[in-house]
């Protein structure tokens, strides 16, 4: 998994977000668009390579307030899926 699929995925709006994540945001407060404005130009800081359903990762960045996002990708790299992972991550 790159980065740059992760950006390519988001810019083309393939992207699955799950009613977990959204409910996630927005408890938190966080919109939408600050997410993907982390996805697209965030830096992944580590790798899951074992996540299930799709190997994963954790992207840092910044819009607005830090935020570590985790995203996984499909095995053929045709969408990205968001999800939340832990209470320390989005």
């Amino acid at each position: 998994m790159d980065i740059k699929i992760i950006k390519e995925l988001v810019s083309n709006e393939k992207i699955i977000i799950t009613e977990h994540f959204m409910k996630r945001l927005r408890d938190r407060g966080i919109k939408i668009n600050d997410v993907l404005d982390v996805l697209l130009d965030g830096e992944i800081i580590e790798y899951y390579p074992n996540d299930y359903p799709y190997p994963s990762c954790l992207v840092l960045g910044f819009s607005n307030k830090v935020l570590h996002i985790v995203c996984g990708v499909n095995n053929n790299n045709k969408y990205s899926e968001l999800s939340m992972n832990s209470n320390n991550h989005v």
